[in-house]
């Protein structure tokens, strides 16, 4: 029997032990992927992924089917984890144009990969039609964590361009997907 990982966190804020163990199996190694992807080093990256649990089940992190899935959401918080962790270190993730393609994984059931999928293809098709600037400010914010005078730095762009092509950006995919 599949549960979604929607239901299985509803059951973990329950204090399910086997929910627990359940979400933990169907989720752990995408988001060690998504840790180390950030991190480049396991020993980070699997602490990374035990807080993301330690959270969870002591109820520090709550999830909301109404704002997403539940895949979605857990990576969500082990990228945050990564990125933070990243910083305190003094490191920094490298943006790709491809980072976006590389969240459809994070859904197990077919059903949410296709509904998924749908998403993002959409999503990517409304990021091409924005302007190279717009497109690496926003990948660079959303994808990296990166402040807007980082960006500025590796865009070699002004801040307040950076932080106009990426409040235009976002205006222009919000229109674009119909939000």
């Amino acid at each position: 029997m599949n549960i979604s990982v929607e239901t299985l966190l509803e059951r973990v804020g329950q204090r399910d032990q086997t929910a627990f163990r359940a979400l933990y199996d169907a989720m752990a190694p995408k988001l060690l992927g998504i840790a180390l992807r950030i991190l480049k080093r396991r020993d980070a990256a699997e602490d990374v992924v035990q807080d993301v649990f330690v959270k969870l089940w002591n109820g520090q992190a709550l999830f909301n089917a109404a704002l997403g899935s539940g895949p979605a959401f857990l990576a969500t918080i082990a990228r945050n984890r990564a990125l933070d962790l990243l910083r305190r270190q003094g490191g920094r993730a490298e943006t790709e144009d491809s980072a976006l393609e590389d969240l459809m994984d994070l859904t197990p059931s077919p059903e949410a990969i296709a509904a998924d999928r749908s998403d993002l293809k959409a999503l990517l098709a409304c990021m091409q039609q924005l302007t190279e600037g717009q497109r690496r400010a926003i990948l660079a914010a959303y994808v990296d964590g990166a402040a807007g005078e980082e960006i500025a730095r590796k865009l070699s762009a002004p801040v307040g361009t950076v932080k106009s092509w990426i409040h235009r950006g976002l205006a222009a995919v919000r229109e674009c997907l119909g939000r």
